[in-house]
């Protein structure tokens, strides 16, 4: 447990100072967390702050990491975070998707007809409304060949509850049929480890680099697809 939460924090004790140890083993089995100085303590050596963005990463697994201990131990430790977290400012990084019915079509058919098989076929799961990180992680043994689906479990959503799909005559088409194991998507050399995030952007941007839109993230495949719904 300890060792897995100063993992998580690596990064951030190696770029900021001035901040207490949050964490430290008092017994072999036990954690106590220590207390946290909060915004204050996040700058830099040169004494300017960190971004806001940074900031609230920090504070976001601080604040997991007490309520963690909090739920496991049976505590009711005050979790700093919560209260530090109410100065920052709110922000809105959510990408705006404002493309026509008929550019929606040249994006979609600029991705189905990218000249990577392994790569268009990822991207169709992605024109289906399923999540990147969601697409990466889909294995074989959660295909039920007779009914057509795939269920995912709840660890591996976004939405935390197992979800079953319909396996469309597209997806369907996406699959090795003589395999029962290992990712869908896998590395080219091993079937159980997934395709890295890079070469996935990678492939995405050769696929629309086209296209006279900035900024498009495979994400908005799901803006899309509620889009020419809505219309």
């Amino acid at each position: 447990m300890a060792l897995t939460l100063l993992i998580i924090l690596q990064k951030y004790n190696k770029k900021m100072i001035g901040w207490d140890e949050i964490l430290h083993k008092n017994m072999p089995k036990d954690i106590v967390l220590q207390s946290w100085r909060g915004r204050e303590a996040m700058i830099k050596a040169d004494g300017t702050s960190y971004a806001i963005k940074t900031k609230l990463g920090v504070n976001l697994c601080i604040s997991k990491i007490f309520k963690y201990y909090n739920f496991t131990k049976g505590k009711n430790l005050s979790n700093p975070a919560e209260v530090v977290g109410d100065f920052y400012p709110k922000i809105d990084n959510a990408r705006k998707y404002d493309l026509s019915i008929d550019d929606t079509k040249d994006f979609f058919q600029a991705l189905y007809n990218y000249s990577h098989i392994k790569f268009r076929n990822f991207f169709i799961w992605s024109m289906h409304g399923f999540r990147k990180g969601e697409i990466m992680k889909l294995q074989y043994e959660w295909i039920n060949w007779d009914k057509k689906t795939i269920t995912i479990p709840k660890e591996c959503t976004k939405a935390r509850f197992e979800c079953e799909h319909k396996l469309t005559p597209l997806l369907f088409n996406t699959l090795d049929t003589s395999r029962t194991d290992g990712y869908i998507f896998s590395a080219d050399h091993n079937i159980y480890k997934p395709l890295s995030t890079t070469s996935t952007n990678v492939h995405f941007h050769k696929a629309i680099r086209k296209l006279p839109y900035d900024n498009l993230l495979l994400h908005q495949c799901r803006n899309a697809i509620t889009m020419v719904a809505k219309n």
